[in-house]
């Protein structure tokens, strides 16, 4: 069975209800001291543990991507599977990475690079302003979650020691690459850097360099699709490769290229057609145009690898992480990004290390006339990433040589746009909700605070005591103006106020007035109203009196 890990613990139940039974020992992955500690809410990584040859682990998630990963092991060569896969989730976004690894380490760089890619990316969307979280990435986020996580899988600064390959990463030697010669004795070692300018030996820092930590490197392929909108970009590095199907809502550029399927037997019939990137490699007519353009004399091409005429070294993809013996020669983790695009329902990705997309094993246009067909004949996913395992095991197995295979398959469900609709429409509703609830939250907070003011004293005990001087003012010169005879009306009017005051504050006006105590001769009571309306508890509220008087 694959191992499992999992973020913050929703995807591990995710995973079981697919089918997973057991989960076995993890893999001696690297805690890395670098990285972010961020995590996503969910993150899956699957790598086949299974103690066989050619025997496919299967993880079906509840989001429908189905994952197939089988090791091939030849002894004395790799001793065990290299590939690796992983999904992550946080939010409205998920991130899929499908990783091919090759040398003595390869498989510790593809998962490191499964552990890590995904987080990077679905924390950087996130790190965006709330309203840009729907956003589909920029090309400058994508690339610097590639360098980030470069920089946390692939390089160390501990230990480092005289006779070691290092990179420089600060000050006037970035970049380039050499051996530590000799130490000065200062914290500073003395690096041998050969350049297009000769021989150079200076003198720098140890915490300024950065040692390789595996020995080895793999292709990678990154997906990422918004759920809610289906809207999607995908960056690759290697020969790893991405297919979709139809066409429609996709735009082709350098990355999604339009590539046609085996010519349909029925005359007047089209081929099938898909998106599918290329293989980054010496084969591609622009790889090795970026090759001779930007590092002229720094590699060889042989037999379809690409050398390195330094360390002998050879592979045959121009793209990946890791590979510390290509540095200096063009290969580079930097990643091709194609343009945003949107799946539309029926839609089909798929998802293959070179284990699949391998000319000895299959050509181009009869993957896409197979991944057609399964498409036309309303196939799930799991029926045809079932199938498309099948065949390549068998056509590998005929042919006298079988790979790592892995794939990553998903279909969007017919009912995508009205799903999509609904849920966005629930997604509102919950919304206003929760607004209504936070405005209710609000006032009882504003009412709260406002009573607790009055009951700490001084501010509201002012604002009372200034309304009933002001009315009492009015009703002692009401008395002597009725006295006079000049105004009766006007005694009672201003009494009827005081009646409505008292009446809001709960308190019986009647009473008080047989003792005296609100008479408009004398102001000695004043305190004593006051008093009781605070002993009372009462909740002024001015705007309420002012209803009131």
């Amino acid at each position: 069975m694959p191992w499992l890990w999992k973020g913050k613990g929703k995807q591990q139940k995710k995973a079981d209800s697919g089918g997973i039974q057991n989960v076995l020992p993890k893999p001696p992955v690297d805690h890395f001291s670098n990285a972010n500690p961020w995590k996503p809410d969910e993150h899956v990584v699957i790598y086949c543990m299974n103690g066989k040859d050619n025997v496919p682990d299967k993880v079906r998630l509840e989001n429908d991507f189905v994952f197939y990963i089988s090791q091939c092991r030849s002894p004395g060569h790799k001793d065990q599977g290299q590939d690796c896969l992983s999904s992550a989730r946080h939010k409205n976004w998920e991130v899929h990475v499908l990783c091919d690894g090759h040398d003595r380490q390869g498989h510790m760089v593809a998962l490191g690079v499964c552990h890590q890619l995904p987080a990077i990316v679905l924390r950087r969307l996130h790190e965006r302003p709330k309203k840009e979280w729907d956003e589909v990435p920029n090309e400058d986020l994508i690339a610097a979650a590639f360098d980030e996580t470069s920089d946390t899988v692939c390089w160390t600064n501990d230990n480092i020691t005289v006779g070691l390959w290092v990179k420089v990463n600060e000050g006037q030697w970035a970049n380039q690459a050499g051996y530590i010669k000799e130490a000065t004795g200062t914290g500073k070692v003395r690096v041998a850097i050969i350049d297009e300018n000769g021989y150079h030996l200076p003198q720098i820092d140890r915490k300024h360099l950065l040692k390789p930590r595996y020995t080895g490197g793999c292709t990678a392929v990154c997906f990422m699709r918004n759920h809610k909108t289906n809207e999607c970009r995908v960056a690759i590095s290697g020969d790893s490769r991405f297919v979709v199907m139809p066409t429609l809502g996709v735009k082709s550029d350098h990355v999604m290229v339009p590539t046609k399927g085996l010519e349909p037997e029925t005359e007047g019939e089209e081929p099938p057609e898909c998106l599918l990137t290329p293989a980054h490699n010496v084969v591609n007519y622009d790889e090795r145009n970026r090759l001779q353009t930007y590092h002229a004399g720094q590699f060889e091409i042989e037999d379809n690898f690409l050398l390195n005429p330094v360390t002998k070294f050879a592979i045959q993809p121009t793209r990946g992480f890791g590979d510390f013996d290509m540095f200096g020669t063009g290969y580079t983790h930097k990643p091709e990004i194609g343009c945003p695009f949107t799946l539309q329902p029926n839609s089909l990705v798929f998802i293959a290390s070179d284990g699949v997309f391998d000319e000895h094993v299959w050509q181009d246009e009869e993957i896409i006339s197979c991944l057609a067909k399964h498409v036309e004949e309303g196939d799930n996913t799991l029926r045809i990433v079932d199938s498309m395992y099948r065949e390549t095991l068998a056509r590998s197995l005929e042919g006298g040589y079988v790979d790592d295979i892995s794939c990553i398959c998903f279909k969007v469900p017919a009912d995508a746009v009205v799903a999509a609709a609904e849920a966005e429409e629930i997604e509102k509703e919950q919304e206003i909700k929760e607004d209504e609830k936070s405005r209710v939250v609000e006032k009882k907070k504003e009412k709260k605070e406002k009573r607790n003011t009055l009951q700490r004293g001084a501010p509201a005990f002012t604002d009372l005591e200034k309304r009933l001087q002001d009315l009492q003012a009015a009703r002692g010169k009401a008395d002597i103006d009725a006295e006079n005879d000049d105004e009766p009306e006007r005694v009672e009017e201003i009494g009827n106020q005081m009646k409505r005051l008292a009446k809001n504050k709960g308190i019986d006006y009647d009473a008080l007035d047989s003792k005296g105590m609100v008479t408009g001769k004398s102001f000695s009571n004043l305190a004593d109203l006051v008093g009781d309306l605070d002993s009372q508890g009462s909740d002024f509220d001015e705007e309420s009196d002012m209803e009131g008087g």
